[in-house]
């Protein structure tokens, strides 16, 4: 028996080393697998740090966007009543060109007429009221005459 014996000591020991190269064969591989995944973990991590930041900026420059938004619709509604106001001013001053307009050809009509009077009464030489009379109404008329200039001017 002895030979079997031998035979079951070295068939042990056979399967004795295969389970020991087993065994550290699994804890190395059971390293190996704790490294790989503390490694996926870490990235992970890093992945969801910079998903986090991606967030955040994309967070700011949203928010920066609105402002430009509203701040360019405020100009838009600025400039639209800018633009309407200067349509308004426009015809207020074409109305009072208008206006002026017929101011001086009123003013005008009635300095000729007054000029003609007062040429008539020279050439016949009968002045109403006196001759100071005529003189006054003369210096009246080139007054008028020099507010009529003066309003055509500001046209």
């Amino acid at each position: 028996m002895p030979r079997e014996e031998e035979e079951h000591q070295r068939i042990e020991k056979m399967f004795q080393k295969d389970w020991e190269e087993h065994r550290k064969t699994m804890e190395e591989l059971e390293k190996k697998h704790q490294k790989e995944m503390e490694e996926i973990r870490k990235e992970r991590e890093e992945i969801r740090k910079e998903t986090e930041e991606i967030r955040k900026e994309t967070d700011k420059v949203r928010k920066e966007t609105d402002e430009v938004r509203k701040e360019t619709e405020e100009r838009r509604k600025e400039r639209e009543e800018h633009e309407k106001r200067m349509e308004e001013l426009i015809k207020e001053t074409e109305e009072l060109r208008k206006e002026n307009k017929e101011r001086e050809k009123r003013m005008m009509e009635e300095c000729n007429r007054e000029k003609e009077e007062l040429d008539k009464e020279e050439e016949k030489g009968e002045y109403k009221g006196g001759r100071e009379e005529h003189e006054r109404r003369m210096e009246e008329w080139r007054k008028k005459i020099e507010e009529l200039k003066r309003i055509v001017s500001e046209l």
